[in-house]
This record gives C-alpha cells, structure tokens and sequence, in this order.
C-alpha cells in the first residue's frame, strides 16, 4: 500500500480506502466481477459486463478533488491538535500525516491551515472539519471551513492568514454545523472571501458548484460517465433525470439539444443546476429543473415529456415507489 494510513499494519488505520493492498488492473477486473455477481442473482442468469473504465490518469491517486479531513481536540484545556479522518464505521478520529488519494492542491491548503492552527495554541477554536474543492479545469481552490458555532476572532485571523489567493485559495466559505452525526455541512454557509461557486468544466459543459452541494469527487470519472449516458441514450428523445443534483447528464444532453426534465430535492443542488444552465445559454424551455423528491416528482411528469428515465440514484438506491 502506498499510504502509511491503510490497513491493519497501520498504527491506526483510518479506513478511507479499502483496495490499495491490490494492483490498480486486479482493482479494475474485481470492480467488474462485482457487478456481474450482483446483476447475475438479480436476474439469475449470468449477465456480460464490459471491462471496468480505468481512471484518465491509470492510477488510483490523487483522483478526489473534494478534500475533506476532520479536526479532533485533546487535554483538558480541549486543544485542537488533530486532523485527520474517521476510522470506518466509527467516529475515533486517526491523526493523518498525507492522503494521497485527494488532490495534492487541496492536501497542502488542509495541512497549513492545521500547522497554522497547531502553532497558534489551537485553543477555544470551534473549527470541525475543513473541506477543499478543486477545478480541474480552472485550478481554482473553493475552502469551507465547518465549525460548531460562530468561527470566532483567533480563528478567522488564522484562515486570513492562510486561506490566502496567494496560497491558491479563490474562494472561502463559513458553514455553522451545530449537529451530531455523518453529515459534512450544517444549514447556514456564508462567503468569506472570493467566489460563491467554483466552476468545472467537462467535455465543453461548465458546471458552478456550491460549497454544500454534491458533485461527483473523481472529475474523469464523471467525465466518462457522461460520455457513456451520451452514447447510450439517443439523440431524439426527451429525458427524464431522477435524483440529478447539479445537473451532470442533463445540462450535456440539453447541450446536444434534447429536451431534459431534472428532478432534485437539494435546492442548493438545483440552484447551481439553473446557474449552470444560464452559464451555457441553454434555454430554460429546453432543460426544466424541478426542486421535489423524486417520489412525488415523477408523477408530475407526463409521459410525452419522457420518453425516456434516468436513473442516478444515491447509496440507498431508488425507493420501491420510484
């Protein structure tokens, strides 16, 4: 394993990454036979499943351009002295030293903000959590720093100092996260400095990303997977898309000049969906974003607008009633 952090010859494991024990083709071909195993009892007859895409670069590193560590106290004047990630299935914070499957531009605004932080005293600070996100297309580097209540003079002087454009950082958000539990980013986020979206462009779509809202963390991937619902959905007919987000599939197949219907119950989600559909002069007629679960969205639909479904749901899957 490259990182010093994986498995269980690790001090502390901090069970982020599951595979890299294996070479990244074994990874590619049990990634597929995973698959073919899980469709071949569903449909109980053995199913072809086409080789696995390797990512652009032909490696497993440095593919996440989200960036995300935690930050952890100790000592009875609850110093904060540890950043790191969550061990699996667990909320003991394992102290991190690198991650080398984020983006190195990320990696090195997290880990001077925790050096600054750790030199400072790191006390009476209400920092949780850092997230970095970065453009592979423009560079840019979007920082949200989580916090349990009002970040507070010592620490804004800190992220002043850091979070700098000097440093790379083109955007810096707050985000107040009051609650317990798996969740990054609490209700409130208020712009700091810079931006209030990042911009990434793929294959000729720019898309604007909010601080909060989910996009896919692995750019290549979500550019192959763009191609493929391209080349398999075809060119003439209207399409629905079911739990969209920001718009991945909808805005490039309005873009070929379908007609497209995105439903998404994340209205920060569907806000940068609209952004990005004016960014791309894609008429609203042509691309409608309807902010509703997906449950009650659908049967809002006709079916002349629908020729045909999209399906992108989260971990949990699409619900019995979708």
């Amino acid at each position: 394993p490259r990182c010093r952090h994986f498995g269980p010859a690790a001090d502390a494991s901090c069970g982020g990454c599951t595979w890299q024990h294996m070479a990244y083709p074994a990874q590619l071909e049990l990634k597929r036979a995973l698959v073919a195993d899980a469709v071949g009892r569903t449909l109980r007859q053995p199913p072809h499943v086409d080789p696995t895409i390797p990512s652009g670069s032909g490696t497993p590193w440095h593919y996440r351009q989200k960036v995300h560590f935690v930050f952890g106290r100790a000592g009875r004047n609850g110093r904060l002295t540890t950043m790191g990630h969550y061990a699996r299935g667990t909320e003991r914070l394992v102290p991190v030293v690198e991650c080398p499957v984020h983006d190195d531009r990320g990696n090195a605004v997290a880990f001077r903000l925790a050096e600054a932080l750790a030199s400072s005293g790191g006390r009476e600070l209400p920092l949780r959590s850092i997230v970095a996100r970065v453009s592979r297309s423009t560079g840019d580097v979007m920082v949200t720093l989580v916090t349990e209540g009002p970040p507070g003079r010592r620490l804004r002087d800190v992220s002043r100092k850091v979070l700098t454009a000097r440093a790379g950082v083109t955007s810096l958000h707050a985000n107040i996260h009051t609650g317990r539990g798996s969740l990054i980013f609490g209700d409130r986020t208020r712009l700091v400095s810079g931006t209030d979206r990042i911009a990434e462009e793929i294959d000729g779509v720019t898309y604007l990303i909010s601080p909060t809202a989910f996009f896919q963390t692995n750019g290549q991937a979500a550019t192959e997977l763009v191609r493929a619902v391209l080349r398999t959905i075809p060119a003439d007919l209207p399409v629905l898309e079911l739990y969209c987000g920001s718009g991945l599939f909808a805005l490039p197949l309005a873009k070929r000049g379908q007609r497209v219907i995105g439903i998404e119950s994340n209205r920060v989600a569907v806000a940068d969906a609209v952004a990005s559909r004016h960014a791309n002069g894609i008429p609203p007629a042509r691309c409608r974003f309807v902010a509703a679960t997906a449950e009650s969205g659908v049967t809002r639909i006709h079916p002349r607008d629908a020729r045909c479904v999209l399906l992108d749901p989260p971990r949990s899957g699409a619900s019995t009633a979708v």
